[in-house]
């Protein structure tokens, strides 16, 4: 693994957790190499090491890497580091080459064995010997070995022997940095789905989201990218192309979305997110395939095919249930019998009015109920027919121009035979109602212009004997604006009442703050009381002055008493009206909220 190969930590010849003096030593050692031009050989050139070469400008560059604390991490976790005598000793054996003499004393230290604070380096370094086997096995062991010291809680005496004590231990993150360092060489080695595994941690956990966020980034990119294409291609191309465009969608994303189904599985929220929307542009193409050519030919083969893709590949219900019902649609437009059972009854309908009109009289009249009868028994069946086939389909409209033309036909004959055979005023007003009613009934209906301009002469035809004879010739549309324009003028005269009301009480309420209370109640025994104090106060003979205070003080107390009292009487007043003027607030409130109703629903 190059990552391990070309280590920085490797180039300056030291390892991971090197001290300054080691650092200046081997970098001393090394320039007075390599500024004479002559190689260096160094213990930690491993025989299991592909050989490098060293240049000065190649080892200034390496010492730059890991002068700062974070660097220096994502680089050791692909390095040795000399932290205990078995790592002493198994990097002596390693140095000399025998390599398997330095896996069995790590192995010993590690297998089967908690980690702690005296192995956890032995777990690092025998995790790099493995990551550089041949063997995917040895490999993935190595990764194993890695994730249990980044998942330890030695993962601080870790990191704090490679930089000072003021790195911040962060476990999530330096687990990510580790993934990155090693993710490019693994990817070369293994497929996503794979490394996903080798890992095997929860769904939820910090390093799978990691993972599937990493692996499953270029899957959504390039098919975002072919959606976001297809669409403004299918916008822009003429229809012949819809199908085409849909069906290569599909082709050229099928790898990355089954890729990503691999990746993050079914019910992973991004994979739904992606599947929804390729099975609705796909969608989209064969929908806009089958309206434009189902007019001169049959679609519905090809446009069917796209619409199963799309419903096949779709997750979401709500968008399954549209291809599906599109489906459906098409398969029914393919039959050509989707509407027979409306055709079918609006035939039955007609024939069982032609039977009753030839049965009723002479003439072959009939009344103006069975006319109004047949029209309200059809219209729900001729409005199947448009919601199936869509208003500007031809054989719709053939359908409602003709319905339209038979009623008015016989209508037409019906008010004629009623005017010339000088039926009674009320007999003609009643079959001119219902005539005018009908009418109104029949101008919703779709028909062609010259159906059309026969229509509006005979209804203006209706409308003038109508008048005649003084029937009303208001649409149900005007009778309802009517109704709501006599209602809004009720509840408008209604909150005018209400105001004035309001207005009145708000101004007695001020009056009433504004004057005295003992004017507005027990104004007599006031003005007495005020009277006699006046008597008390002046002078009178042989009374005594103690006499005369006292006299003073209890003719005041009586003063005082009524002034309380017309004083509560005020309040009590006051109060009264306020929950009056309450009560007019709460009608106008409500008055208003029911003209807004009215007038906007």
């Amino acid at each position: 693994m190059d990552v391990i190969h070309q280590n920085p930590f490797r180039i300056c010849g030291i390892y991971s957790n090197a001290g300054e003096r080691e650092i200046r030593r081997v970098q001393s050692r090394l320039n007075a190499y390599l500024n004479i031009g002559r190689t260096v050989a160094l213990d930690i050139d491993f025989s299991l090491l592909k050989t490098i070469d060293r240049t000065p400008e190649i080892v200034e560059q390496a010492s730059s890497k890991i002068e700062q604390n974070k660097d220096r991490v994502n680089h050791s976790y692909f390095w040795f580091l000399k932290h205990s005598s078995f790592d002493e000793t198994s990097l002596k054996y390693l140095s000399s080459g025998d390599t398997e003499k330095a896996i069995q004393i790590w192995t010993k230290v590690t297998h089967n064995k908690n980690i702690t604070s005296k192995n956890f380096s032995s777990f690092s370094n025998l995790g790099t010997i493995k990551l550089l086997s041949n063997s995917n096995l040895e490999v993935e062991e190595g990764l194993r070995l890695k994730m249990t010291l980044l998942e330890s809680q030695y993962l601080k005496d870790y990191l704090h022997e490679i930089a000072d004590e003021t790195f911040k231990v962060d476990k999530d993150l330096e687990i990510e940095r580790f993934l990155n360092g090693i993710l490019p060489d693994l990817e070369a080695r293994f497929k996503k789905e794979k490394i996903i595994s080798i890992f095997g941690n929860a769904p939820n956990s910090p390093t799978h989201q990691f993972l599937l966020k990493k692996f499953s980034s270029d899957y959504i990119h390039s098919i975002e990218s072919q959606i976001a294409r297809t669409k403004e291609e299918r916008k822009a191309k003429s229809p012949g192309h819809l199908y085409n465009l849909g069906f290569n969608l599909l082709n050229e994303t099928q790898a990355d979305i089954n890729s990503l189904k691999k990746v993050l599985g079914i019910r992973d929220l991004n994979y739904k997110v992606q599947a929804d929307s390729l099975a609705v542009e796909i969608m989209q193409c064969g929908i806009d395939y089958f309206i434009a050519f189902r007019k001169n030919s049959d679609p519905s083969e090809k446009a069917l095919k796209l619409l199963t893709y799309s419903y096949d590949l779709a997750i979401s219900p709500m968008i399954k249930d549209r291809a599906s019902e599109n489906i459906e649609g098409i398969k029914e437009w393919a039959k050509t019998a989707k509407i027979q059972s409306e055709l079918n009854f609006i035939y039955a309908q007609v024939e069982k009015f032609e039977a009753t009109k030839n049965q009723s009289s002479l003439f072959g009249s009939v009344s103006v109920e069975s006319i109004k009868r047949l029209l309200v028994d059809c219209t729900p069946q001729i409005q199947n027919i448009k919601t199936k086939m869509t208003k500007w389909n031809e054989e719709y409209q053939n359908i409602s121009n003709f319905f339209v033309q038979f009623i008015q036909r016989e209508l037409v004959s019906v008010i004629n035979d009623a005017v010339q055979s000088h039926s009674s005023l009320s007999s003609l007003q009643s079959k001119v109602e219902i005539a005018w009613e009908i009418t109104c009934m029949l101008d919703h209906f779709d028909m062609y212009n010259d159906m059309r301009r026969t229509f509006n002469e005979n209804k203006t035809a209706l409308k003038s004997i109508a008048r005649q004879i003084d029937v009303s010739t208001l649409t149900p549309e005007e009778k309802e604006r009517e109704r709501k324009k006599r209602e809004i003028k009720t509840v408008e005269d209604e909150i005018k009442k209400v105001k004035k009301l309001r207005k009145i009480l708000n101004e007695k309420i001020i009056k009433v703050e504004h004057t005295k209370a003992e004017l507005l109640f027990r104004q007599e025994d006031f003005r007495k009381a005020e009277e006699r104090m006046k008597e008390i106060k002046k002078w009178h003979f042989l009374r005594l002055a103690s006499d005369r205070e006292r006299q003073i003080n209890t003719q005041q107390e009586r003063i005082d008493n009524i002034l309380s009292d017309c004083n509560e009487k005020k309040r009590q007043k006051i109060k009264a009206l306020k929950k009056g003027l309450k009560i007019y607030n709460e009608q106008l409130e409500n008055y208003e909220n029911k003209l807004r109703y009215i007038k906007y629903g």
